[in-house]
């Protein structure tokens, strides 16, 4: 029980291993994880052994591999095939199972996009609490750029008052619900990176001038990977909210320096004027308690 899925060599490699041609058929992979890995994998090897057709190979600690096939003499749904494999994996000794389940693909090239994403399915099947999860049924759809319209807001105002803090928090956030989508389909990826990207230039060609825009435009284009072109964008939002904090800075003190000019003008004896506020004030409050007061002398 052995093999790798990162490549379409490796995978034509290792179904020759296991005595499997691979030959015009609607192939997919499905990935087993449980936190008891040992038994999951202790499992999985008992079922490779009675099943002649299957490649099974360990992903990792937790998670086991299954490459599918699916043609009229195997009509069974994936789903199906998931969920059954899973009962069996559970009678052979194993605690626990999440299974993910990739999408069919006839081109063994595609096969690798299969693995991706039955492995992001199972995770999000542990997370979720669910015990079989489709890409091609539920999750097609998050397949879309996570970036929903609030927090498109609050990076917004984040960036708008200074909060160098809050924008790092969001771009964190960012990495961790779209880095992972943009390998589980060749379009899907574009997708994913071409929103993504588009939506932060849009914000930053809102707050900066437009030199500064193209000049970031330049940027991105010349980056080669989507991590590295979210990092030139969250420097540029950085940069932009430091300017805005010193700006946000001079204006306090602008403000502060303009209410004392008033106060000097309107109440030039100190000593006056404070008082005379001050009595007014506790005379509004004696008057709220006198009004909403109730008969048990709590404020209502």
């Amino acid at each position: 029980m052995n093999g790798e899925f990162d490549t379409e060599l490796n995978i034509i490699e290792e179904a020759a291993h296991a005595g499997i041609r691979l030959v015009q058929k609607d192939y997919y992979v499905l990935v087993f994880g449980s936190e008891e890995g040992e038994k999951l994998l202790s499992a999985a090897k008992k079922c490779a052994e009675t099943e002649t057709e299957q490649i099974w190979y360990p992903v990792d600690p937790t998670h086991v591999a299954l490459l599918q096939y699916c043609t009229e003499e195997n009509p069974m749904e994936p789903l199906l095939v998931g969920e059954q494999t899973a009962e069996k994996l559970k009678q052979l000794g194993a605690e626990e199972v999440y299974v993910g389940i990739g999408s069919c693909y006839t081109e063994k090239r595609e096969i690798v996009f299969s693995y991706q994403q039955a492995l992001y399915c199972s995770d999000k099947g542990k997370i979720e609490k669910q015990n079989v999860v489709e890409y091609s049924r539920e999750l097609w759809k998050r397949n879309m750029p996570w970036y929903p319209l609030e927090m498109e807001e609050k990076l917004q105002v984040a960036t708008k008052n200074g909060n160098s803090e809050q924008v790092k928090e969001i771009f964190i956030k960012i990495r961790e619900e779209n880095l992972g989508k943009i390998h589980l389909s060749a379009n899907g990826g574009k997708v994913v990176i071409s929103g993504i990207t588009s939506t932060l230039i849009r914000m930053c060609n809102n707050m900066a001038e437009s030199m500064e825009t193209e000049q970031l435009l330049e940027k991105v284009q010349t980056e080669q990977s989507f991590p590295k072109a979210l990092e030139v964008l969250e420097t540029q939002f950085l940069r932009l909210c430091e300017e805005n904090y010193h700006s946000r800075s001079r204006k306090s003190e602008i403000y502060y320096q303009k209410l004392e000019e008033y106060l000097e003008k309107n109440y030039g004896n100190p000593s006056l004027g404070v008082p005379m506020v001050a009595e007014e004030f506790w005379t509004i409050r004696k008057l709220f308690f006198y009004l909403f007061q109730g008969d048990d002398g709590e404020i209502f």
